[in-house]
């Protein structure tokens, strides 16, 4: 609860710059588990075929 309480803190005091760091490292963690996801399901088409 209290870990919880000071993320938010910080969150007020971020800047516009850290606040699009973020967005950025956001978005490429979502590109990643896309692409993981993607390859999961390559392997296993590829172990259907063969």
């Amino acid at each position: 609860m209290i870990l919880h309480v000071e993320v938010e803190g910080n969150m007020k005091q971020m800047t516009e710059e850290e606040e699009c760091r973020n967005v950025v490292i956001l978005t490429l963690r979502a590109v990643c588990m896309m692409v993981a996801s993607v390859a999961r399901i390559t392997q296993r088409l590829t172990k259907i075929r063969g």
